[in-house]
């Protein structure tokens, strides 16, 4: 009975760490996904003179079907060849950051937690 309940156990701990790892997956392709398109819209002007690349910051990995997707997105806006930098910080805890110029669009996890107080910065006690 007892090596029953222990199999039970752990079956249902991999249940749900199986669907808090799709969660964390999905989330992570949503931030990102939104991120992506805030820049599609947002950036409307032109780049600062010198400016040759786009910096993504991503916690582990740039798919490379959204690596496409920014690519053909920075084409299209800016019709010339800028280079991608992908740079991963895994402080970032999911989505991602992209930075064009002097825009900044940050669709990161860690700052939605920061905003909605989940996450404090360091250096703050909480008030």
């Amino acid at each position: 009975m007892g090596t029953i309940l222990i199999v039970f156990f752990v079956m249902q701990v991999l249940v749900i760490g199986g669907i808090l790892i799709f969660l964390r997956r999905s989330l992570n392709r949503d931030l990102a996904e939104e991120a992506v398109h805030k820049f599609e819209i947002l950036y409307t002007h032109e780049l600062p003179a010198g400016t040759s690349e786009i910096v993504v910051v991503v916690k582990e990995d740039l798919p490379e079907a959204l690596r496409q997707r920014i690519l053909q997105s920075i084409h299209k806006k800016f019709g010339q060849p800028l280079e991608l930098v992908v740079v991963a910080d895994a402080g970032i805890r999911g989505g991602l950051i992209i930075k064009a110029g002097s825009l900044v669009i940050d669709g990161s996890l860690s700052s939605r937690l920061k905003q909605s107080g989940m996450l404090k910065t360091k250096g703050t006690n909480g008030h």
